[in-house]
């Protein structure tokens, strides 16, 4: 071509023909400036959505006139050039010394060019229309080769302006590609926020949840330290209850052994009457009774023992089974406590870790993101400097030589050998420099992404490692996270659907817009043709339209920059909330560690406390068996008591009718001894009357009754003597035995209370001592009560003998008074002769008479009232054992209940732990959950990641998409004027009714997601409901 290069960066009504006025020159100089402002910020945000552009129009351009072949043919040298640029600086990096020369041919040294731009306002501007390059025309003439202007420049700007339909439709499809990506971006950001504020929900119906399984663990807490508090309360009740019986116990084993007194007492007595008989074959019946009873008393007393030895025995042997399994069960859940523990704590490190990596992972993607927008920014610089070296040709290659006619304006643009050779070194050497430092940065650029992969890929395997350890945890907990996979999988399909439906109508509406846009197209090339007359007619509204079309671009810009200051306001606010909501959610997990610390403390002393009612229940269940045995063998001894009193009540009716024939046969013996003695009497009298009569004769005879009767005193006197020691001996060895049985009262007395005092202190130790004391003491008792029973045995004995003795000595006193009376009689015979002796005769017989009659009635009164006061007493004690019974029977319904109430306890701990087991279950869950998502934002790293790279390639493809516009858009320059006027008012209605559209198909997703977002909560929603149903259903089964 003959004509200066026109490049994409020009403004589209920048030509003007025949225009040599300087003010309207200035006009469009700076409608010209304002314009390229706008182009150039919309293309640097175009960059990255050039990827997706069609070859529509490139084919297009190549399609549409045969004239343009051989300009096409140059543009093709010039793009192979600027391929060659760019694949050689991508190269660079690798191979820096083998293609240096190459680099050094086709880089220029722009530095003296951009000084000689004139700079306006931020930037350097370049003057597009025709007085200003008539004007450079007449300064450059000449240059310093001495070369000429070429004089055909005025066509050739013609012609090249009619290539601005592309860059319209560049620019048009730039504004709908950054409408669409900013949709996009609203809906991805709308999508993360519905996520987010998804998690926020489910997070705190989680919250919720724990909260009210807290609450209800702290009332079954309470409720069950109230429980524990009353069951020892009603422990310490039983305690005391068991106290009072035992004291009841031993009053009756004290009224016992006053019975076993009195009946001894009441033995003596009836052994007494029965020493009193002279029979003696009676005794000795008597005698073999009582040993008959001993021997049987042993028997039985041995047999008890041999009963109560085995069942020791027994006992023995099951509480060291019972503290073996007691040992057993202790072990098993120390090692399942030890076992959640181990799993709590691990889940908790997990947790931390998964913490810890997921503020990694957003410390690196606030990284990438700030090197993405530095990258950015660099690139934007870049494209700034392509600008202002692509603007400089047209200042410095205007009017050059017409040796240089046969270069094409692309090679005029790349100014690749217009440049003298002493130039061309010092900018090489400075294209060198930046050439280097470019490629030290992508090599500090490839050096990093390096680190970053190596450390991707180590976090990848210690996310691996830690992977597999999770699934080994996972494999005991499929059964339960199965239902959960499902919900995913529903959740999943259901979001699927919905991106392929998004897809699909992006698609749709896309091809439906890619038609219409082809279909206008060639609608405007046919309206273009039929137009081309109006375009001289047509100018003055074209500069009206300007001021429109710059009023417009302020607003859109104003409205650009206004939606970049909301959307960077909204990114702030989200990366705050979402550091809020981290530090909350420490905070929770924080205290959720504290609460799985308290309960785990509680959940050690329920153990404890559990422990210890089983322990008491255990314990009062071995005391109601001692209790009830206490009851059986207190029912046994009192129908034993019972038998005896009726064998001595029958015993006593035999003494009785056995004393009454004694008492005839005595008076009847005593009569008939009186008699005799009477008889007896008379005929010493008669004789001692005939002695008198013979006194005379027979002194010697009285002084030989009178030795005989002293010599009968002397021994009377002996024997009463012998008598006397031998009383005073047996009274000495009965004082001696009462001290020695006394002090061995006071011993075991004082045994009793320090015995007391030590039940007393070991109260508060526990149960278990006490549970053995009251044994030891019940053991210590019937060992006592067998004692007591061989006392009373030897008692019995002692006593039988004493009355023995008692007789004996009734018999001596009634002798000795004989004696004295026969010694009175003997004194006075001779004084007092017949009357004396009638006197001394009946003094005798009443005496004796009254004596045996006193004592006989003193002894039938006494043996009634102690007959009536036994038969009382024996009937007060089976009326009070009679109400004991009830009462301990009552007590051991009470202990029954008890048990029962125990039982139930220990089944709400044990629902309880269930419930506890539960929640660790809940929170492994959560902790998968948690895990789940941290994959899932590593998974979002290495998209991000590929979008990275893919957005560098997609920068490097636009490029070369851009030179390949480039050349489209030369040809369409050509008919830019004729198309100007129709352009404008279609391009706005266009543009409103693309923005309509766009509008309205973004209102209808926003509905149709807005509707399906609500079914797909409404379906939550009701999957939520029903496992709480489940749940609570659960909790209450």
């Amino acid at each position: 071509m003959n004509g200066p290069g026109v490049s994409i960066f020009q403004g589209n009504d920048s030509i003007k023909l025949n225009n040599s006025n300087q003010k309207e020159e200035e006009e469009f100089l700076e409608d010209e400036r304002i314009r390229n402002d706008e182009l150039r910020s919309l293309i640097n945000k175009a960059f990255s959505d050039l990827d997706e552009d069609d070859d529509s129009s490139i084919s297009s351009s190549h399609c549409s006139l045969p004239c343009e072949t051989g300009y096409n043919s140059t543009q093709n040298s010039v793009s192979g050039k600027e391929n060659q640029y760019s694949r050689e600086s991508s190269i660079s990096s690798n191979f820096p010394s083998n293609h240096k020369t190459q680099l050094e041919n086709n880089y220029i040294d722009h530095s003296d060019l951009i000084n000689q731009i004139p700079y306006r306002g931020n930037s350097y501007q370049v003057p597009n229309n025709d007085g200003y390059s008539s004007h450079n025309d007449h300064c450059c003439q000449t240059n310093s080769f001495g070369h000429n202007a070429p004089p055909n420049h005025l066509e050739v700007y013609k012609q090249t302006d009619l290539n601005g339909m592309t860059q319209l439709k560049v620019l048009y499809d730039v504004r709908l590609r950054e409408i669409e990506k900013l949709k996009n971006d609203l809906e991805a950001e709308r999508d993360e926020k519905e996520h987010i504020l998804r998690k926020l929900n489910v997070s705190e119906h989680d919250k919720k949840k724990l909260e009210l399984n807290l609450n209800s663990c702290q009332s079954l807490l309470t409720e069950s330290k109230k429980k524990i508090l009353e069951s020892e309360k009603e422990i310490v009740d039983l305690n005391e209850n068991i106290k009072i019986i035992e004291k009841s116990k031993l009053e009756l084993s004290n009224e016992l052994e006053i019975v076993k007194e009195q009946l001894l007492h009441q033995q003596q007595k009836y052994i007494a009457l029965e020493r009193s008989d002279i029979n003696i074959k009676r005794e000795k019946q008597m005698d073999l009774v009582i040993e008959s009873i001993n021997s049987k008393h042993k028997t039985e007393i041995n047999f008890l023992q041999q009963q109560l030895d085995a069942a020791i025995d027994k006992i023995n042997r099951k509480e060291d089974d019972y503290k073996n399994l007691e040992k057993k069960l202790e072990e098993m859940e120390q090692k399942h406590a030890a076992n959640l523990l181990n799993k709590c704590d691990s889940t908790i490190r997990q947790e931390a870790t998964v913490k810890a990596l997921l503020d990694e992972a957003n410390k690196e993607k606030l990284e990438l993101t700030r090197k993405i927008n530095s990258l950015q920014q660099e690139c934007n610089m870049l494209k700034n400097d392509l600008e202002q070296c692509q603007m400089f040709p047209k200042l410095k290659y205007l009017g050059n030589s017409s040796s240089e006619e046969k270069e094409s304006d692309s090679f005029i643009l790349l100014s690749s050998s217009w440049k003298p050779e002493s130039k061309k070194k010092s900018m090489d050497l400075i294209q060198t420099d930046v050439v280097s430092k470019l490629k030290d940065e992508l090599h500090r650029a490839l050096i990093g992404q390096r680190a970053k992969r190596l450390e991707i890929s180590k976090l990848q395997e210690q996310i691996n490692h830690k992977d597999s350890i999770i699934k080994k945890m996972k494999e005991d907990e499929e059964y339960h996270l199965k239902q959960t996979e499902n919900l995913k999988k529903d959740m999943d399909n259901i979001m699927q659907q919905a991106a392929k439906s998004r897809n699909l109508m992006q698609e749709s509406e896309q091809a439906q817009l890619l038609l219409s846009l082809q279909s206008e197209i060639e609608k405007t090339i046919k309206e273009n043709i039929s137009k081309t007359e109006k375009i001289s007619e047509l100018e003055k509204e074209i500069e009206k339209i300007k001021g429109i079309e710059v009023s417009n671009k302020t607003k859109n810009h104003d409205y650009l920059k206004y939606y970049e200051t909301e959307v960077d306001r909204l990114k702030t606010e989200n990366e705050l909330l979402l550091k809020n909501k981290e530090l909350e959610w420490g905070r929770e997990m924080e205290k959720l560690l504290t609460e799985c610390d308290e309960i785990k403390q509680l959940y050690m002393e329920m153990k404890m406390n559990k422990d210890k009612v089983v322990e008491s229940s255990k314990e009062l269940k071995i005391k109601f068996e001692e209790v009830l045995k206490e009851k059986q063998e207190l029912e046994d001894q009192l129908l034993k008591k019972e038998e005896d009193v009726k064998q001595l009540q029958d015993h006593i009716l035999k003494l009785v009718e056995e004393k009454k024939i004694v008492e005839e046969k005595i008076k009847s013996d005593f009569q008939k001894e009186y008699r005799t003695m009477y008889e007896k009497q008379n005929d010493e009298i008669k004789e001692l009357k005939l002695k008198i009569i013979n006194a005379t004769t027979s002194e010697e005879e009285l002084k030989n009754l009178k030795n005989e009767i002293f010599v009968s005193k002397q021994r009377y006197l002996e024997l009463e003597a012998a008598l006397k020691r031998k009383f005073e001996e047996e009274m000495l060895k009965l004082n001696d035995e009462n001290v020695i049985l006394r002090d061995n009262l006071k011993k075991r007395e004082a045994e009793l209370t320090i015995r007391k005092i030590c039940m007393t202190q070991k109260k508060d130790i526990g149960t278990v001592t006490d549970d053995l004391m009251v044994y030891e003491t019940i053991y210590e008792q019937n060992l006592v009560e067998i004692k007591k029973l061989e006392d009373e045995i030897y008692h019995l004995r002692i006593s039988e003998e004493e009355k023995n003795k008692e007789i004996l000595e009734l018999k001596a006193s009634f002798e000795r008074r004989l004696d004295e009376v026969l010694l009175e009689l003997e004194k006075n015979l001779e004084s007092k002769y017949q009357k004396e002796i009638a006197l001394t005769e009946h003094r005798v017989k009443e005496l004796s008479l009254k004596y045996l009659s006193e004592e006989i009635d003193k002894l039938q009164v006494e043996h009634v009232k102690d007959i009536q006061s036994v038969r009382n007493e024996e009937l007060k004690k089976i009326l009070h054992l009679k109400t004991v019974i009830t009462e301990k029977e009552g007590e051991v319904n009470d202990l029954l209940l008890k048990v029962d109430e125990l039982k139930k306890l220990i089944i709400t701990y044990e629902e309880e732990k269930d419930q506890a087991a539960r929640m660790m279950m809940q929170w492994v869950k959560e902790v998968e959950t948690l895990k789940y998502d941290k994959e899932q934002i590593l998974k979002e790293k290495e998209s991000m990641k590929t979008c990275n790279q893919e957005l560098i390639k997609a920068f490097e493809e636009t490029k070369t998409k851009l030179k390949n516009t480039r050349k489209a858009a030369l040809v369409y320059k050509r008919r830019l004027n004729e198309i100007k006027t129709g352009l404008s008012e279609k391009y706005k209605n266009l543009l409103i009714d693309i923005q309509q559209k766009v509008d309205d198909a973004v209102a209808e997703k926003e509905q149709e997601i807005e509707i399906k977002l609500n079914e797909i909560e409404k379906e939550y929603k009701n999957k939520e409901k029903l496992l709480r149903h489940e749940y609570d259903m659960n909790l209450v089964s």
